[in-house]
């Protein structure tokens, strides 16, 4: 969280224009506003509601990220949804390239779906200078997270160490931008 993953599949993007980009943070968040499941997750999560009976998505964020037994009961109800609407627009592009910004790919169960997978870390410096979130928010959240190691060694697991890339994103935009060319070379 906070290491510019989103950032790096703009760049991708960039270098692969007939590249199709799916962010899986953008389709959370029209989950939530679904009717039958803002219900749910309103009736499940009622302090994350607005005044109106929307679902607020700080307001989750802030009482999942406080719990891990809520963070767990969202993430069972969303990942299954975000999992399914993505694999679903895959199969409907006719793109050769399909980058996926997805924050819980690996815990999401979603290596299957893959041929290379972009790991973006950064120094921890780094992202709490870019974030959008407090220092001790971001530690509260990172906590919540599989820790870089774990997720690397899975993903190696399944894909094999030549499909595995990984970006350090703690300098300049430029020396990001030539690894992200390195890396996009490799994948095509």
């Amino acid at each position: 969280m906070g290491s510019g993953k989103s950032t790096i599949a703009r760049m991708m993007k960039s270098l692969e224009p007939h590249a199709a980009v799916l962010d899986a943070d953008e389709i959370a968040k029209k989950f939530l506003k679904k009717p039958d499941l803002a219900r749910l997750i309103g009736g499940l999560f009622p302090e994350a509601q607005d005044s109106r009976g929307r679902v607020n998505p700080q307001k989750l964020a802030d009482v999942v990220f406080s719990n891990n037994a809520k963070l767990k009961t969202l993430n069972s109800l969303m990942h299954p949804f975000v999992v399914r609407a993505i694999r679903a627009q895959i199969s409907k592009l006719d793109e050769k390239y399909v980058i996926l910004d997805v924050p819980l790919l690996v815990e999401a169960g979603m290596l299957d779906a893959l041929d290379f997978l972009v790991i973006v870390d950064a120094k921890k410096g780094s992202i709490i200078t870019r974030s959008k979130f407090s220092k001790k928010d971001l530690e509260r959240r990172t906590k919540k997270q599989m820790p870089f190691a774990k997720k690397k060694s899975l993903a190696i697991k399944t894909l094999g160490k030549g499909r595995v890339i990984v970006i350090d994103n703690s300098g300049t935009r430029n020396a990001t931008k030539e690894k992200v060319r390195t890396a996009w070379k490799l994948i095509r």
